[in-house]
């Protein structure tokens, strides 16, 4: 069976965020996490969110003393969360953890009213992700016997 086009270009950005971890090349992921929010914004197709968490998990692991790497993350997983587009939950919440897991957020970089604000953001996320779960699971169809 031929793929779609959509599905093709998904299939060549996971093939190049793979190969970019494999060589570390960390601007080289950066520059990309740009090119696939670009992307993505035009086309506002659900098919883009396993391919950003790609990207921030690629980010993460291959994390240097580069700057700019915490807000590539940030700037991709904020993205994602932050879209009306239909997301799958297991997709959100792994970019939450992304989120949770800040440097400046978990070491107390962050602090005064920036950090109360930032924590109610990420609390509003949370208790989406679990209505959103709520919500699938109940429209699960129920076993009859």
């Amino acid at each position: 069976m031929k793929k779609s086009p959509a599905d093709e270009r998904i299939a060549e950005l996971r093939k190049t965020v793979a190969d970019l971890r494999a060589k570390k090349d960390v601007k080289g992921l950066q520059k990309l996490s740009e090119e696939i929010k670009a992307e993505w914004l035009t086309k506002k197709n659900s098919t883009y969110f396993p391919v950003m968490l790609d990207v921030c998990l690629a980010l993460n692991s291959t994390r240097t003393t580069e700057p700019g790497i915490n807000e590539s993350i940030r700037d991709l997983a904020v993205a994602a969360i932050d879209s009306p587009v239909e997301k799958p939950a297991h997709i959100v919440a792994k970019l939450l953890l992304f989120l949770h897991g800040d440097y400046d957020y978990s070491t107390g970089k962050l602090a005064g009213e920036k950090w109360v604000a930032e924590r109610g953001i990420r609390a509003e996320c949370w208790l989406k992700l679990c209505t959103s779960i709520r919500e699938q699971n109940a429209a699960t169809p129920k076993p009859t016997r």
